[in-house]
């Protein structure tokens, strides 16, 4: 996932090697993104929350120009104090889900709210595409 020190929003310009350093899954064809289904967890206190993203960006194979990040799906999740608390991240979107042949879909984890030292999150993703 991405560790960036600063928040991440829909058409962020951001370096071209973003789409080989973070990609989980990169479109052999063109395709629908039609189901994001998830967990996640984490040790933090109340207060401490996150924000998990699933993007989309286009590369620019054999140049060197930033690439657009488009965002896909945006889960908000608050802190249930309670390290065995499981959340469900289940979604089927609907708009910026079409990928042509080359496009990479990765996910983030923005911390949000208190931020106490020593937090994690946690979070595993499946994603469904379809010709």
């Amino acid at each position: 996932s991405v560790n960036s020190a600063v928040t991440l929003s829909n058409g962020d310009s951001k370096p071209n090697r973003w789409a080989s350093q973070y990609g989980i899954f990169i479109a052999p064809l063109g395709c629908t993104l039609k189901q994001i289904r998830g967990t996640a967890s984490s040790d933090a206190g109340t207060g401490d929350d996150c924000v998990i993203s699933v993007w989309k960006v286009s590369p620019n194979t054999d140049a060197t120009t930033n690439v657009t990040l488009t965002a896909i799906k945006q889960f908000t999740l608050t802190s249930q104090n309670n390290q065995n608390h499981v959340f469900g991240l289940n979604d089927a979107p609907t708009s910026n889900n079409s990928f042509a042949a080359g496009d990479v879909c990765f996910v983030s984890i923005r911390r949000t709210g208190t931020k106490s030292g020593g937090v994690k999150w946690y979070s595993d993703v499946g994603l469904q595409f379809e010709e």
